[in-house]
């Protein structure tokens, strides 16, 4: 097995953390909320044996990269040229990208816009809506919040969602984790929206470990979420309304780079916030779409809670796609 390099990529004006598996063609792997480049350590190895080179990066105000404090520096005009940028850290002309999450949202925004610099693209957990919604989504959010707590209201305020996580990473990554696997299936939708904060509506999770994560893994994103905090990763939430806007640009842009889209059947994405409808606007974006998976047992943390299901629909994309020597 290739050993794991740590990388400083050059990003927008700033430095990304990387980790690095494995010689070939690059697989550029990218997280969401809360997580790390270290969400990938389950299929880092296996695209590395597979012929690849696995990189994860921490995102911009992620784990050990740089984290400007202005939210306005963490809309997709910023963030997706830390992405190219990174990319030609790697002296690559093309990657394979995977993201999930946040990631998911910057991997399809990444193909719209620079499309030639991507072999395929890979979106994971967070359907894509290929139409903007007509209002703002602060402006949608506000109005959910007056029914039921909604973390992404919440979030829009710089200062309290931070001091409360920042307060408490362990009581909330270890709720929200549980909160979002197939096996504890919470519901966000009607969520108490008298609460004062997001940890409390979220369920008590069991003792550690779980079938997917053991206690050491819970220690390193406790740890790496103590040293950096919690805003940079919220900062993501503030940028919505101008990445909203930025969509309006790239809207109706079809993805021409072959293409995968991977879910746990149980994700709550999926079961309570996904029509057929929508799973058909996406598709029909991806002229060259290889696969729309759902992997049961699996939710939100799909590439975690069943990584071997996970590692064989990706590998199998990449065997596919795989250019020749």
């Amino acid at each position: 097995m290739a050993e794991l390099e740590h990388l400083t990529l050059r990003g927008n004006g700033l430095n990304l953390h990387a980790v690095a598996q494995g010689k070939g063609p690059v697989v550029l792997l990218i997280h969401g909320f809360p997580g790390l480049s270290y969400s990938w350590r389950h299929q880092m190895a296996a695209i590395a044996d597979a012929g690849w080179r696995a990189v994860a990066i921490d995102l911009r105000g992620f784990g050990r990269s740089d984290a400007p404090k202005d939210p306005a520096l963490y809309n997709w005009d910023c963030v997706g040229p830390d992405i190219l940028n990174a990319i030609d850290s790697l002296g690559q002309e093309k990657v394979v990208i995977v993201g999930h999450d946040f990631g998911s949202n910057l991997t399809w925004h990444m193909g719209q816009r620079n499309p030639e610099r991507f072999l395929g693209l890979c979106v994971t957990s967070a359907p894509f809506n290929s139409t903007p919604i007509p209002i703002k989504p602060s402006e949608a959010f506000k109005m959910a919040a007056e029914h039921a707590f909604l973390h992404m209201h919440y979030f829009q305020e710089v200062g309290p969602g931070d001091r409360e996580l920042d307060a408490n990473p362990a009581g909330y990554i270890g709720r929200l984790y549980w909160a979002l696997s197939a096996e504890c299936g919470h519901k966000f939708a009607g969520q108490n929206p008298d609460a004062k904060g997001y940890i409390d509506v979220l369920p008590e999770h069991p003792p550690l470990p779980w079938k997917w994560m053991r206690q050491a893994e819970f220690d390193h994103y406790i740890a790496e979420y103590k040293r950096a905090g919690f805003t940079g990763g919220i900062n993501w939430y503030r940028a919505m309304d101008a990445n909203w806007e930025i969509a309006k640009r790239f809207e109706g842009k079809k993805l021409p780079m072959p293409t995968l889209f991977i879910s746990g059947e149980q994700d709550t994405v999926i079961r309570d916030y996904t029509t057929p409808d929508s799973v058909e606007a996406m598709k029909s974006m991806m002229p060259d779409l290889r696969g729309f998976e759902l992997i049961p047992n699996a939710g939100h943390f799909v590439q975690m809670e069943q990584s071997a299901a996970f590692n064989a629909i990706l590998l199998k994309f990449l065997a596919e796609i795989k250019p020749s020597a």
